[in-house]
Parts: C-alpha cells; sequence; structure tokens
C-alpha cells in the first residue's frame, strides 16, 4: 500500500533611474521565457529564478524609495544584490537611499563600486558591475552630490568632468550641481550662468530655479529671489525643496511665523521618510528655532524631542555605548543599542555587523546570519568572515561556510579549524582532517579543535591515529581532563576495555577525587552491563561534586534501563534539588513524574524548589505549564518571579508570547474581544522588537472576523520588518484555512521572497495541491531542495509528489537518494517498494522488507511487504500472518481485509 499524504506526517513548526523599466522587462522576458521554453538545464531554470526574484525585489525597492521607506528600499535593493550582483540597478538604489539618510561615506563606497574606482578595486571579492553608460553617468552624478555633502568640492568637480554623453536631464542635473559648487564657492556668477544653462537644457527644473533665488538673495536682489520662487512655483508648487527654501528665507528676514507654516510644508514630504535623514533632522532643527522666535516653547520642546531621540548626532553616541556594552558582556543592552541605530539609520554597516555578532553569541544563528549576510556583504574583515562562516555552519549550511573561508588566509588556527570542520561536514573528510591537523600544530593547547579531529579520525576509521594526537595533548597538558575523558572514550569505542580501565586508573592517580574520572568510570562500567560496579562508581562522582549533573543523568538512564522507574525518578528529583538552575534535570523530572503518573506531586515539589531558591529555571518551567493547562493567572505570577530571578529575556519572551497565543484563542471564543485586543496590545507594546508580539493583534482581528483591521496590522508589521516573512506567512495560512487556496499562494510566495524556508515550501506545496495543480505543487520543494539539499520532509514530499503525479520514474530516482541518505526512513523505501512492485521488479523484496523490520506497527507498511512476498516468494502464510496483525490494528480498513480474505485465498486455491 503506498503511503498517501498524511498531514500527520508532516507537521510544521511555527518565511529614480531606469531600474524599474528595466526590472520590468526582465520580468516580462524572463516569464515568456518559462512559460514557451521546452527542456531547460537547472542552470537556465535557476538563472530565470533569479531574474524573476530580482525584478521583484528592484520594483519593491524603487516603490518603498518613493513611498520614503528607506530601509525596506535598502534590504529589497540588498536582496537584489544577492541574486544578480553584476546588475547596476541594486548599487543605484542602494547609493540613493544611503545619500538619503546623509550617510556619504557609505553612499561614495557605492558609487566607487559601480564606477569600478581604484579605491573600489582594492576591495576583495568586489564584482565588475555591467552598468550601461547612462548608468555610469547617474553614479557620477550621484557621486557629485556626495562628494559636495562631504565638502570636497574637487572631487565632485571632478566627478562631473567625467560625465560622457549625458542625456538632456542628465545635463540639466550636472549643470545645478555645478551651480550649487559655485555657490559654495561664493562665485556668483558662474553659479547664475549655471542655473540659467540648466534651466535652456530642462525647463521645468525647479532646482535651478532655486539655486537662482539663492544667487538674488546674497546678492540682496529680493525681486529676483523672489521672482524666481514664483516661477519655480508654476512648476511644481508642492516641492518639498522649495518649500524648504521659502522657510529659510523668510527665517533669514525674521518673518517667523511664515517661516514656522514652510517648514511644516516642507515636512509633509521630508517628514515621511521612516528614517532620521539628515535633511530631516536639519529642517527640524530649524523648525524648532522658528517656533522659539515666536515664544512658542511647548512646540518647540515636542520637536526638539523628536531630535534628541532620534537625531544622528545620537548614532556615534549609541554606537561607543553598544561596544561598551559587548565588552561588558551585556549583550541584552548591547542589542537594543544596535536596534535602534538601525532604527535610525539603516545603512549603518558596523552596527548591522556588531549585531550579527551580538546574535551569534546569543546563540540566535538565523538572526546573527540575517545580520551578518545584509551588513558584511563582501567588503568586510577576516573576523567578520570568520563568523559568518562558523553561523553558517550551525545552521547546517557548510557549503556556504567552505565558500567564505576559502576566501580567508589558511595561516591561522581559527581560519584552519573553521575550513576543515566545513570540509568535513560537506563530506571531504581527509581535507577536513588536515586542515584540523594544520590547526591543531598552531594552536597546540586547543582542546576544541583536538575534539572535533578525534571525531573526524574517528569517522574515518583511524582510531590510532585519534588516540596519538590525544596522547600527546596530554602530555603537554596533563592536567586537562577533558583530553583524559575523550582518551577513555576511543578506546571504549573500539571495546578496548582493558585500555580504557588503564587510562581511568591513571587519571584516579593523577586526580583522586576526579568527579568526571569516577563518571567516566561509571559509563565505562554500564556499557559493560556491569550496573551495580557503575551505580557505585556514578554515586563516587556525586560525592565529589553534587553539581556535576553529568553522573545524575547516568543514573536515570542505568534505572531506567533496569525498569526501575521509582529509582529514576528519585535520582531525577535529587537532581533538581541540588542544581535547580539546570533546565535539562527538571524537564527530566517532570516527564518521569508525567509517565508514572505523578505528575501533580512533581509540580507541587518544583513550587517548593522555585519559592526556596534565586534559580530562576524552576519558575520558567513552572511558567510554561500553568500556561499550557490554561492556569494564567499562576503562569504569570511565576514568569514575573522567574523575570525577577534574572532569566533569560528571550526565555521570558518566548513564554509571554506563548501564554497570550494560548489565552487570546480562548478569550475570543468567550467573545471577551476587548480583553484579548487589550493582551495583544500589552505584549505589544512589551516586546516592541518583535513581529511575533506585534502579530498577535492581527490574530485577534482576523479571528474576530475584522479582516480590515488585521489587514492593516499586518500591513504595519510588514512595513516595520520590511525582510521578515511572518506577516505574509500568516496571512498565506489564513486564506488556506479560508480555502481561499491561489490567495495563500500568492501571499506565501511574498514571504518566500523575504526568507525562503523549507517550511515554506511545504505549505506552498500543500496550496497548490489543494488547488488541483498536482504539479506544480512540486516546483516550491525542488526550489528548496535546490537551496538545501539534505532537508528530510521536503525530498519525502517531492518524491511523494512525483509517485501521486504518476512521474514514477522520477519518484524512484529520489526514493533511492533518500535512502542512501536516510537508510532509516521507512516511509520512503515503503513507497519505493510499492513502486517496484507495481512493476514488477525484484528489488520491492529488499527494500519492503527493510521497512517492516523499521516498522512492524505500521499497517501500510506491513500491506506492502505482504503484497510483495505474495507476488515475488512462496511465504504466502507468512503474508497472510503479517496481514492478519494488520486487520487486528486496523479492523476498519477495508483494502486491508480485502487483501487478507485475497491472501487466504491464494493459499487454499494452492493448496
Amino acid at each position: 500500500m503506498k503511503h498517501k499524504y498524511d498531514e500527520r506526517n508532516f507537521t510544521a513548526r511555527v518565511y529614480g533611474h531606469t531600474a524599474g523599466r528595466r526590472a520590468l522587462k526582465v520580468c516580462l522576458a524572463s516569464f515568456l521565457i518559462l512559460v514557451f521554453a521546452g527542456c531547460e538545464s537547472n542552470e537556465e531554470k535557476a538563472l530565470k529564478r533569479a531574474q524573476i526574484q530580482f525584478s521583484s525585489h528592484i520594483d519593491q525597492a524603487s516603490f518603498f524609495m518613493n513611498q520614503g521607506q528607506l530601509k525596506a528600499a535598502m534590504l529589497e535593493a540588498q536582496n537584489a544584490r544577492k541574486l544578480l550582483p553584476a546588475e547596476p540597478e541594486p548599487y543605484l538604489l542602494m547609493a540613493d537611499a544611503l545619500l538619503t539618510t546623509g550617510d556619504a561615506r557609505q553612499a561614495l563606497q557605492v558609487y566607487q563600486e559601480i564606477l569600478g574606482s581604484d579605491e573600489a578595486k582594492a576591495q576583495p571579492g568586489v564584482v565588475k558591475i555591467e552598468a550601461t553608460q547612462a548608468d555610469m553617468n547617474t553614479a557620477r552624478l550621484g557621486m557629485a552630490s556626495t562628494q559636495m555633502l562631504l565638502g570636497d568640492i574637487n572631487a565632485a568637480t571632478q566627478a562631473l568632468d567625467e560625465l560622457q554623453e549625458p542625456s538632456a536631464e542628465q545635463q540639466a542635473a550636472a549643470l545645478v550641481l555645478r551651480g550649487n559648487l559655485a555657490l559654495a564657492r561664493r562665485e556668483l556668477t558662474d553659479a547664475e550662468a549655471f542655473y540659467r544653462q540648466a534651466m535652456e537644457q530642462d525647463a521645468a527644473s525647479i532646482d535651478a530655479y532655486i539655486g537662482l533665488s539663492k544667487v538674488s538673495f546674497i546678492k540682496e536682489d529680493m525681486g529676483a529671489a523672489n521672482e524666481a520662487i514664483t516661477k519655480a512655483e508654476t512648476i511644481q508648487a508642492e516641492s518639498s525643496e522649495l518649500w524648504l527654501w521659502k522657510a529659510q528665507l523668510a527665517a533669514a528676514q525674521n518673518r517667523f511665523a511664515e517661516a514656522e507654516t514652510a517648514y511644516i510644508k516642507a515636512l509633509e514630504k521630508i517628514g515621511q521618510y521612516d528614517v532620521m535623514t539628515m535633511q530631516k533632522f536639519q529642517t527640524i532643527s530649524q523648525l524648532v528655532e522658528a517656533l522659539r522666535a515666536q515664544s512658542k516653547f511647548a512646540e518647540a520642546f515636542t520637536y526638539q524631542e523628536i531630535l534628541d531621540k532620534s537625531g544622528p548626532g545620537n548614532i556615534r553616541s549609541n554606537y561607543e555605548q553598544a561596544l561598551e556594552a559587548i565588552q561588558a558582556n551585556d549583550l541584552d543592552k548591547a542589542e537594543g543599542l544596535l536596534l535602534s541605530i538601525l532604527e535610525s539609520a539603516p545603512g549603518h554597516k558596523q552596527a548591522g555587523i556588531m549585531l550579527g555578532i551580538v546574535k551569534f553569541q546569543q546563540g540566535e544563528w538565523a538572526m546573527a546570519d540575517m545580520y551578518l549576510s545584509q551588513y558584511g556583504g563582501d567588503n568586510v574583515n577576516d573576523v567578520v568572515s570568520r563568523v559568518m562562516a562558523e553561523t553558517k555552519l550551525h545552521m547546517k549550511e557548510p557549503e556556504a561556510a567552505k565558500a567564505l573561508m576559502s576566501g580567508l588566509p589558511q595561516e591561522t588556527s581559527d581560519n584552519l579549524s573553521i575550513f576543515g570542520m566545513a570540509e568535513i561536514a560537506t563530506g571531504n573528510l581527509t581535507a577536513g582532517i588536515e586542515a584540523l591537523k594544520k590547526a591543531l600544530a598552531l594552536d597546540e593547547g586547543n582542546v576544541g579543535i583536538l575534539e572535533q579531529l578525534t571525531k573526524a579520525l574517528l569517522r574515518e576509521g583511524k582510531p590510532d591515529e585519534a588516540l596519538e594526537a590525544l596522547e600527546q595533548a596530554i602530555v603537554r597538558a596533563p592536567n586537562q581532563e577533558k583530553i583524559r575523558s575523550m582518551i577513555v572514550a576511543v578506546h571504549a569505542s573500539q571495546k578496548d576495555w582493558s585500555k580504557a580501565e588503564k587510562a581511568i586508573a591513571a587519571w584516579k592517580r593523577r586526580s583522586p577525587d576526579s568527579a568526571l574520572a569516577f563518571n567516566a568510570e561509571g559509563a565505562l562500567l554500564m556499557q559493560q552491563d556491569k550496573k551495580q560496579d557503575a551505580i557505585r562508581a556514578f554515586e563516587k562522582a556525586k560525592k565529589s561534586n553534587e553539581k556535576l549533573a553529568t553522573p545524575y543523568f547516568n543514573l536515570i538512564r542505568l534505572y531506567l534501563s533496569q525498569e526501575e522507574d521509582a529509582l529514576a525518578l528519585a535520582e531525577a528529583r535529587a537532581g533538581v534539588q541540588n542544581m535547580p538552575a539546570n533546565m535539562m534535570m527538571i524537564r527530566s523530572y517532570l516527564d518521569l513524574s508525567s509517565r508514572q503518573e505523578k505528575l501533580e506531586d512533581g509540580i507541587e515539589f518544583l513550587r517548593t524548589v522555585a519559592e526556596q531558591n534565586s534559580a530562576a529555571a524552576p519558575s520558567l518551567v513552572l511558567a510554561e505549564y500553568y500556561g499550557r493547562t490554561n492556569q494564567f493567572k499562576d503562569a504569570r505570577g511565576f514568569l514575573n518571579r522567574a523575570r525577577e530571578s534574572g532569566a533569560d529575556p528571550s526565555a521570558v519572551e518566548g513564554l509571554e508570547l506563548l501564554l497570550a497565543e494560548t489565552e487570546i484563542p480562548l478569550l475570543i471564543q468567550a467573545k471577551r474581544l476587548d480583553q484579548a485586543r487589550k493582551l495583544a496590545d500589552s505584549v505589544g507594546s512589551s516586546f516592541p522588537s518583535s513581529p511575533e508580539a506585534q502579530l498577535l493583534r492581527a490574530k485577534v482581528e482576523l479571528s474576530a472576523g475584522d479582516e480590515k483591521a488585521g489587514f492593516d496590522q499586518l500591513s504595519r508589521i510588514n512595513r516595520k520588518y520590511p525582510q521578515q516573512p511572518i506577516a505574509f506567512e500568516f496571512l498565506g495560512d489564513y486564506y488556506f484555512s479560508k480555502e481561499n487556496f491561489e490567495k495563500a499562494v500568492g501571499v506565501y510566495q511574498k514571504a518566500w521572497l523575504r526568507a525562503p524556508s523549507q517550511t515554506l515550501a511545504i505549505k506552498m506545496h500543500r496550496a497548490l495541491r489543494e488547488a488541483n495543480s498536482t504539479v506544480k505543487s512540486l516546483e516550491p520543494l525542488k526550489q528548496w531542495l535546490e537551496i538545501n539539499p539534505d532537508s528530510p520532509q521536503a525530498s519525502t514530499l517531492l518524491a511523494m509528489g512525483y509517485q501521486a503525479a504518476g512521474m514514477n520514474d522520477e519518484a524512484i530516482e529520489l526514493y533511492e537518494k533518500i535512502r542512501q541518505s536516510r537508510p532509516a526512513d521507512a516511509v520512503a523505501l515503503n513507497n519505493l517498494a510499492w513502486l517496484y512492485y507495481e512493476r514488477k521488479d525484484e528489488r520491492a523484496l529488499e527494500a519492503a522488507a527493510e521497512a517492516y523490520r523499521l516498522r512492524p506497527d505500521n499497517s501500510a507498511i506491513a500491506d506492502t511487504y505482504a503484497l510483495v512476498l505474495l507476488q515475488q516468494t512462496d511465504e504466502t502464510a507468512k503474508a497472510i500472518e503479517i496481514l492478519e496483525k494488520a486487520v487486528e490494528a486496523e479492523p476498519e480498513n477495508e483494502e486491508l481485509k480485502k487483501h487478507l480474505e485475497d491472501a487466504r485465498a491464494a493459499s487454499a486455491k494452492s493448496s
């Protein structure tokens, strides 16, 4: 019997320039190619997918720029650059956004990269950008504006001199810039001439009229100044630049009421930026002065407060405080400061990189990878590249880690060790071992490298070589107990009990009271089934160091293996009493209490421990227990106790979310919507940087049937977290629950563009399948497997999808790959056996027998094995016995009963 789609088996747990026009052309061309092309290579398909995604990111970046959402524009442009790094559009958009924020130095670097300057070429890993002449001219104009902002007038002039065959629009912009440069040098005659030439090139150049008005004002010709303003108003009366100049002109003449009005009008456009740009900062500063001049101190204070909280001058202070917090190991404080910098200046590369490193130190690998990839780019130092590579290793992306490390000098132990681990993780065991050996030679006392090398040598079947390295290390560091434990472990892995015992004896002579030595002795005795001797050794370990958790866990395992459950529970209880901060011990204790139907006693004991100790762990576990059992008052009481005890803020946040997500549906069910909203808002305000917390309000509104309010909240989340897929993914889930599968697929795809994941691939697959697009439903799974080929859930689902679509050759090929990488996957083996059975292929028997050996309790697997036995062997009696057990387990399964009747009939006929 082939496995059908069983949702239980695959539960997913809770993804101004030519840019827009060119992106549209790429998108249309790619779409037509995909529709009409025949067979294509994987490389061609990947390129076309990249082009489509690229165009989407460019369109989004351009849209966000026009809307003043500079952070979102930067992220979209960076995503586009990752897809097609040689295309100029992302760089132009990034530079434009950086220049708008006032981050001229970062903008300058991007413009240099576009133009292929010597400064850019000197940076490692720089990609040659395929820019047209028009793109180069756009970059040169941006470069001139940037250099002017930095105060380098000569460099700005040089950039303008390098323009080649500019368009009329570009020539007008260049003339305005030359006028601005002349004005900065107070060369008024030249400035006026440049502005008038700009008007001749482009009669609608409002910047030229503003420049001409400034020249007239400096000449004290107010009639000419106002005349230029009037002409500019006929072109674009609501221009923010024009309002700003009118405000400055009025303020210079002490007409502060007019200045106030004009500054506020200017801020209608300038103020919409989602970051404190330099222009926005300066405009508000000037408005404050105009208000104070009118004695409007209350209004001035309001605007001044905005500046104090988010002004560019605050960024350096926050960054310095963040560095101090990191040095003091206050990572949570550092994270908050760095996030505030990126809120104000999304292009602040140093803050982004430091935030990635902070996330790495906190063990949040996905977030570390996101920030390091976004802000690290190609031009980072060796330390950042190394952290990025180590992050990739933690995220099970060894190929990416290897690529990052391959560009670094293989001359330090840190670089060599990470490169070696990446080699090993990609299957290059020999190369990895060589790299680790070199790393150890450079840093002989590094136990971490020695441990990795030992594991690798054992995997390669070289225990003697591993022991040689360990013996040399123990000579250098005779008091290093970790090395001694590894020596014992290697001997034990080879079942060389005598040498393992000698190693422990030498260890105990060196350190007679070593708890680790007694624990290693107990583990060795347990492997030899000498359980009483093992118990005595573990008890000695506990006596030597009652805070060492390992002997407690070993005793629990030993008692459970002897079915002495009461003793195992008592051991876990003692462990909690002695180590109330050990979360794993607490969870083991409650698990054993539950299995022995003593959970209430266990909870009562844990309450006592929580009240008697300052450790946060018991209170955290109790808060979770009471939350999951809907006892929210007790849950929040213990959560507050945990917070006061110094619990990890991320753990507190996670539990706050768990409690809210558990209680809110109950409040909605009870028609207590106001209370549900209040709870959602409370958690959202407590964790303003958490998209999961902000999502709660959307869940309330949509559960209450208010789609408008729910969708509005999701839009706010998307704007605030432009790289996070969470809002789109939730909306996709919502549409799926409403059986609107096409809409679900559409928003899942938007989430995918932000952050592809196996979960999203599976959700898109299911939505497409429900929409009766069986073949199309396979595409998301294929795309994810191209990103991460080792994803078990996606590969099995894809194989099953091939099978459901009748693409049996593809299904067999993939099932065979799964068989090689995951030989214990009984479902895949069963389905492979079924496909072979349908073809009367003798390979069905081996696959079916192995699947049945792994899962004899699974009726579908049993059915397949029995049918294969009937088809390919004379073991009818065995097949009948297997089917009888399966029918006994599922008496309502008509298909199984039919197969059993057929088997009995075949047996009767043959006899």
